[in-house]
């Protein structure tokens, strides 16, 4: 009712206004007006007066009236031709328009999907596939009507792989039920090659929400999984070297948490992986360290330096079954994306310690030993020198002088070994202390009753060191050559000065001068000339002791020995 009253109404309207149309259409709450066909607006104002005189024609005048009407409609006829000819072309041209505009979008749509790198394609509801962009055709080297309107898991993508088929066959049934369907495949393309794609197929629907089409889309991510491939073999790789360490490695985050552990860790302190994951550091430590460990991990992270096992402090870690064991740790701060770590290196040094402990023992044990020995030769030693003492007294005085001089010699020899039993060091002897007290001894026991003789150690002040091997025969020479001295270089009561000096000239080398200002030795004495016993003794001391004997004459009497020394020797 509505309609037919807006269509009056502008009629009316329009013909108030001097035009001529057919009543309006509505089209919903909108409307617009037609007009009406040219052609019939002309019959209608020339056959509608000609019709009463065509119904009633007067006398005279039918033959005129018929040849106006004639004329008329010729008119009226030959016009509405002329502008439905002009309407035709007038249509056909907008129409061509509409067409090339609808083709040219078509087409600008066509070359949009061809120029995606990512693979599009529409199917049926069912499967069938109608179509697809150039991507995913070029890419395998097939043309549209190769895989146009066959099902879309036969297509050649897909044809190398039968349970790759059965699972696209189940997604396009669910597609087709409204569900979309999303995973990583591996598609067959150009010369049989294969290439990893991000696929996914979604249900398209219409107005009333019904599935109507199905698009496949996929996307090449080859260099994606290519470079996933590589990181996880980068990790496999990382977490194999971290696995065969020989040392437990465990990484700490700022708030003490494990966030990584190798196996050696796991095995050296009875944890699994998912029990040390994320748990406190303090759980390695024993109970009596844990309250003091964080504010020590506060401070490390405050200033975070590289700390070699420790500072090789003795330390202790606790397993999980209570038991503690001696641990050395490295410390090295980490930057990481999360902030700074800090990985920790682990060693069981239970082995190492043992071993230690018992080469301690076995160290006391022979320090000991040989303790008693040095001990033990000492007593023997002087033992002998008491009972020379003793048979001195009865024997005549050439035997007597000679029993003097071997008491010498055997103190020399007990000097040493006391000298290695007080200072409880076995591997060599200093000669400096040695010396000064081999002198003392012989002022004792030869310049007791002559005061004008004098008998001065020069030391100096570099330490010279020698072996138990050497030592012996360097304090024989030496107590040869003061004894010597002292009993023939001052006859008659004359009064002289015999210096003993220990020098290192050179290094490597050691040098022992024993000289006096006396009368001096004849031309015919000499080392190993002499049948004294003395001096045939200094030949062969020398030789032990590995040095070179030389003699002066000048001012005195001056014997040089000058011997090897190692260079790891003080």
């Amino acid at each position: 009712m509505k309609a037919a009253t807006t269509s009056t109404a502008c009629a009316a309207r329009n013909r108030a206004n001097g035009r001529w149309q057919l009543p309006c259409r509505t089209i919903g709450s909108s409307w617009r007006p037609r007009c009406a066909p040219i052609p019939l607006l002309y019959l209608w104002l020339f056959a509608g007066p000609l019709a009463p005189a065509l119904a009633n024609p007067a006398p005279g005048v039918a033959d005129a009236s018929t040849a106006i009407v004639t004329t008329s409609v010729a008119i009226v006829l030959l016009v509405a031709l002329v502008w439905t000819v002009r309407r035709l072309r007038r249509l056909q041209v907008e129409n061509g328009r509409a067409k090339n505009a609808l083709a040219e979008s078509d087409d600008q749509i066509r070359r949009v999907l061809d120029n995606l790198f990512a693979f599009v394609g529409i199917l049926q509801p069912d499967g069938t596939l109608i179509d697809a962009n150039r991507a995913p055709l070029d890419a395998a080297g097939i043309e549209l009507d190769d895989v146009r309107g066959r099902k879309f898991w036969d297509c050649y993508w897909w044809s190398h792989d039968p349970a790759l088929q059965a699972q696209l066959r189940d997604a396009v049934r669910r597609a087709a039920q409204g569900e979309t369907s999303r995973y990583d495949v591996v598609a067959r393309m150009a010369n049989d090659t294969r290439m990893s794609i991000d696929f996914m197929l979604a249900p398209m629907r219409d107005a009333q929400g019904r599935v109507i089409m199905l698009i496949p889309s996929a996307i090449d991510i080859t260099g994606r999984t290519a470079s996933e491939r590589r990181l996880r073999d980068s990790e496999a790789r990382f977490r194999r070297v971290l696995d065969s360490t020989a040392d437990g490695l465990v990484q700490i985050d700022e708030s003490g948490r494990i966030v990584l552990a190798n196996r050696r860790l796991e095995s050296m302190f009875g944890y699994t992986q998912q029990e040390l994951h994320l748990a406190p550091v303090e759980t390695l430590m024993p109970a009596r360290h844990r309250d003091a460990h964080p504010a020590l991990r506060e401070a490390f992270f405050a200033k975070p330096e590289t700390r070699d096992m420790a500072q090789r402090r003795e330390l202790y870690a606790r397993r999980k079954d209570g038991t503690e064991f001696p641990v050395e740790i490295g410390l090295n701060p980490m930057h990481t994306p999360e902030g700074m770590h800090v990985l920790a290196t682990i060693v069981d040094v239970t082995v190492r310690y043992e071993a230690r402990r018992a080469l301690e023992r076995a160290l006391e044990e022979k320090t000991i030993l040989l303790n008693e020995i040095h001990h033990r030769v000492k007593n023997n030693l002087q033992v002998i020198s008491s009972l020379l003492n003793m048979q001195s007294r009865r024997a005549p005085p050439q035997v007597q002088h000679a029993l003097e001089e071997s008491q010498a010699r055997v103190k020399a020899m007990a000097l040493i070994h006391q000298m290695l039993y007080e200072g409880k060091v076995f591997a060599d002897v200093d000669l400096g202390p040695y010396l000064e007290r081999l002198c003392s001894l012989l002022r004792q026991s030869f310049l007791g009753h002559r005061g004008g003789i004098q008998l001065v150690l020069d030391a100096g002040n570099q330490s010279v060191c020698v072996d138990l091997q050497r030592a012996v025969p360097c304090g024989l020479l030496v107590n040869e050559l003061a004894t010597n001295a002292m009993k023939h270089a001052f006859p008659a009561g004359r009064s002289g000065r015999i210096e003993v000096r220990l020098r290192r000239p050179v290094p490597g080398c050691g040098e022992i001068v024993v000289g006096d200002d006396g009368v001096g030795l004849p031309d015919d004495v000499a080392p190993g000339v002499t049948r004294s016993l003395g001096f045939q003794l200094i030949p062969a001391l020398c030789d032990q002791l590995e040095g070179q004997l030389r003699l002066e004459r000048e001012n005195g009497t001056r014997f040089i020995i000058t011997f090897p020394i190692s260079d790891g020797e003080p």
